[in-house]
């Protein structure tokens, strides 16, 4: 919130040309198609150079499992259901103190996996190459963390 709602680590670490700004952590939802509860650990949008905006789910993790980008890509269907869409917006919208937003079009939602960097992140293992690279695809982003500052950086995703 130091920034005015900009989070930069996360922006420094994706590099990919975009504003992230934070709109709420810990929200927990029922799914009613499997009546689990889906959280999401962070909720931020996503803005590029022309003031467009998607959301972002963000999962922040203490260990690596396969199980994390599922719960990212789980919590984002949720969101961008369209008769939820324009709720979630207005949301956001109130967050962010923002009077107008121009929303990118349909209501999807990106995911981010924050989670502990490897052993050596300079080189990755060939199933998290696989793994950050088939999420990459649908919209599912990788950082890792490291070091007592908790330093973010990108996820290789290649060897």
């Amino acid at each position: 919130m130091q920034n005015n709602g900009s989070v930069a680590s996360i922006k420094r670490a994706v590099d990919d040309r975009h504003s992230y700004w934070f709109v709420s952590d810990e929200i927990a939802l029922k799914d009613p198609e499997t009546d689990k509860r889906l959280v999401a650990d962070l909720l931020l949008v996503r803005e590029d150079s022309l003031g467009v905006l998607e959301f972002v789910n963000v999962e922040l993790k203490s260990q690596r499992t396969t199980e994390t980008h599922v719960q990212a890509k789980n919590f984002s269907r949720f969101v961008q259901e369209p008769d939820r869409v324009a709720l979630w917006r207005d949301f956001a919208a109130t967050m962010l103190d923002r009077k107008q937003c121009r929303w990118k079009e349909p209501g999807e939602c990106r995911g981010l996996v924050i989670w502990p960097c490897g052993s050596d992140p300079a080189s990755p293992r060939g199933r998290t190459v696989d793994l950050v690279n088939q999420y990459k695809a649908q919209g599912i982003d990788t950082i890792c963390y490291a070091g007592p500052e908790y330093r973010f950086g990108p996820e290789h995703s290649s060897p």
